[in-house]
């Protein structure tokens, strides 16, 4: 299953005391963001992450649906999800391809939605006492979580 090459050590934002994980930086993100509107597609909002493991883009559709963009503060993954702040994020897919031009991985949603599995995984030990703690219900959940 592909989530052995997603949940890769610190994905989570969580490590042991004395080691530092590599953020990617808002402002590349902002870019993105910017780049992928389109006439029907424009963004909302972009807020930088804050307590969470991922920053967050709003756009709103030509219809006034949200839809949400969140991108992972350690790795360029990205994934489009219905809803915010909730623990067991549900994942869909979106077409925009403005996203992979900037080297973003977008995930599709039948893997973010896939149930965590034990023994797939590069996950450090205290990435997996959070996972006993929290009990995210799929691998979505997992690299874009606002556990603190």
């Amino acid at each position: 299953m592909m989530s052995n090459i997603l949940l890769k050590k610190g994905i989570t934002g969580f490590y042991k005391q004395g080691e530092t994980l590599d953020e990617i930086g808002a402002a590349y993100f902002k870019k993105a963001c910017y780049s992928a509107q389109t006439s029907d597609f424009s963004v909302y909002k972009i807020t930088d992450a804050v307590n969470t493991s991922y920053y967050e883009a709003s756009y709103k559709t030509g219809e006034g649906r949200m839809i949400y963009v969140v991108m992972n503060k350690y790795y360029p993954y990205i994934a489009f999800v219905n809803e915010l702040y909730t623990p067991d994020k549900i994942f869909g897919d979106l077409e925009n391809e403005r996203f992979t031009a900037f080297g973003y991985t977008v995930l599709k949603a039948d893997v973010l939605n896939a149930p965590f599995e034990y023994d797939d995984h590069e996950l450090s030990t205290c990435e997996l006492d959070q996972i006993d703690y929290w009990k995210p219900k799929n691998i979505g959940s997992i690299i874009f979580n606002e556990w603190d």
